[in-house]
């Protein structure tokens, strides 16, 4: 079952999807045959990491 954040579906990939698109600074599954449900996440995975970076004070 998918997890509900501000509002916004995330498919359970979203764990692993939102650090590589937080170092990439982009998606990275745009070299990749990515399924419209991976597209979907990374806007909200951009989002999350950048929360999740301010509230943890991660380097």
């Amino acid at each position: 079952m998918e997890r509900i954040s501000n509002g916004v579906l995330m498919p359970p990939s979203h764990d692993f999807v939102a650090p590589l698109l937080d170092l990439k600074g982009n998606s990275i599954f745009q070299n990749q045959k990515a399924s419209q449900a991976n597209r979907v996440a990374i806007i909200p995975s951009k989002i999350l990491c950048q929360w999740s970076s301010s509230s943890s004070n991660h380097p």
